[in-house]
C-alpha cells in the first residue's frame, strides 16, 4: 500500500475505502455472497434464507444462521449479531451518513425470530436490498452495541472481533509502520 490506513474501522469517518474494505474482507463474513463464476447466491454465515415478494413488490427477507458459524473466540454467531450489526450501521453517531441512509431507508427494523433466525422487511422495492442486507459485514453485537463516541474512539485503531478467517490481534499493528 502506497500510504497508511487513516483508520481501522470499518464504519464512520475515513472507513470507506478501498484498503479497508479488502482488509474488512478478511476478517468479517456475511450473510451471503455471490458465487464468482455463476453469480448465484451462496450461504456465508447463513446456512438458509427466504425471500418473500409481497403484492407492492415490497419484500421480506428471512436468513438462517448456520449453527456451525462462530467468532474467533469460538462463541457462536447469532442473530442478535446480525441485528445488532444493522443497528449500528443506522446510528448517526458513527458519523458514516451513507452508511446510515442505506441502512436506515432500505429497511424496517430486523425482528430476531430465535437464536439462529432473522427476518428484516423493505421498505421499497429495490433488487439490492437483498444483497446489501445479506451481504453487510456481520460484527458481535458485545463489541458493536455502544455509543457512536465510544465506538469511534475504541474502534479507531482496531477491529471488533470477526468470523472470517483472518485475525488483526492486538500488538500485530504498529501504527503508521506495519
Amino acid at each position: 500500500w502506497p500510504s497508511f490506513l487513516a483508520t481501522l474501522r470499518t464504519n464512520g469517518p475515513n472507513s470507506n475505502t478501498v484498503d479497508n474494505s479488502s482488509v474488512e474482507g478478511l476478517l468479517y463474513e456475511s450473510l451471503i455472497t455471490i458465487h464468482p463464476e455463476t453469480e448465484d447466491f451462496i450461504p456465508c454465515l447463513a446456512s438458509h434464507w427466504k425471500v418473500e415478494t409481497r403484492p407492492d413488490m415490497t419484500q421480506t427477507f428471512t436468513f438462517r444462521i448456520d449453527e456451525k458459524a462462530k467468532w474467533a473466540d469460538g462463541t457462536p454467531v447469532q442473530a442478535d449479531d446480525v441485528y445488532w450489526s444493522w443497528w449500528h450501521r443506522v446510528q448517526e453517531d458513527r458519523d458514516d451518513p451513507s452508511t446510515a441512509m442505506t441502512f436506515r431507508e432500505g429497511y424496517h427494523e430486523p425482528k430476531v425470530l430465535d437464536r439462529h433466525t432473522i427476518q428484516v422487511a423493505t421498505k421499497g422495492a429495490n433488487w439490492r436490498l437483498f444483497l446489501y442486507f445479506g451481504g453487510m459485514s456481520i460484527y458481535p453485537a458485545r463489541e458493536i452495541a455502544i455509543p457512536g463516541a465510544k465506538y469511534l474512539e475504541d474502534y479507531n485503531w482496531k477491529y471488533p472481533m470477526g468470523s472470517g478467517p483472518y485475525v488483526l490481534k492486538d500488538g500485530d499493528l504498529k501504527k503508521g509502520e506495519s
